[in-house]
């Protein structure tokens, strides 16, 4: 009998080897000694994201946990045709990955509830939105585990992003 095992999705055949240096058998059922046949499953690296995707989830899709999350902050631009607002998604983008804030910006020609659907679905921690209401220097802010939007001027975003991130 052959075993295989997966670790970090490398297959490695076990054999008897650990059942002939322990000299374990067993008799089978017409009395014939056989050597116990061993397997021996390890957490790889897709077992983990399962984990956490079982453990993190809602309705909407997964809810990383920060100190997994593939990308901390997802930067929605609302309008792709307004100019500023991408200028200023762009510039924000830049900085946050600049500093080691893994970020995203979604300036697809999509409408605001896909985009938002697709932020949900792919949970990334931290949204923010940049809409009608930079022409005021504001953008929203949201956490993916709740459902409170803030309201913050664009010169506090970033000194907020840190905040949240040491406070996770």
């Amino acid at each position: 009998m052959i075993i295989i095992v997966y670790v970090l999705n490398v297959k490695i055949n076990v054999g008897s080897n650990y059942s002939e240096l322990y000299n374990l058998t067993y008799t089978d059922e017409v009395n014939n000694e056989c050597r116990v046949s061993m397997g021996s499953y390890q957490m790889g690296l897709d077992r983990c994201i399962s984990a956490i995707v079982e453990k993190n989830h809602d309705d909407r899709g997964i809810i990383w946990p920060m100190e997994v999350a593939p990308y901390k902050v997802a930067i929605v631009v609302t309008n792709t045709n307004d100019h500023e607002s991408l200028k200023y998604a762009n510039n924000l983008y830049d900085k946050l990955n600049s500093i080691g804030i893994d970020t995203l910006i979604d300036d697809r020609k999509e409408s605001i509830g896909v985009k938002f659907n697709d932020i949900d679905l792919i949970g990334i921690p931290i949204r923010i939105t940049i809409g009608k209401k930079i022409e005021y220097n504001i953008v929203e802010i949201k956490l993916r585990s709740e459902e409170k939007i803030i309201d913050l001027n664009i010169v506090d975003v970033i000194d907020c992003i840190k905040r949240i991130l040491k406070s996770k």
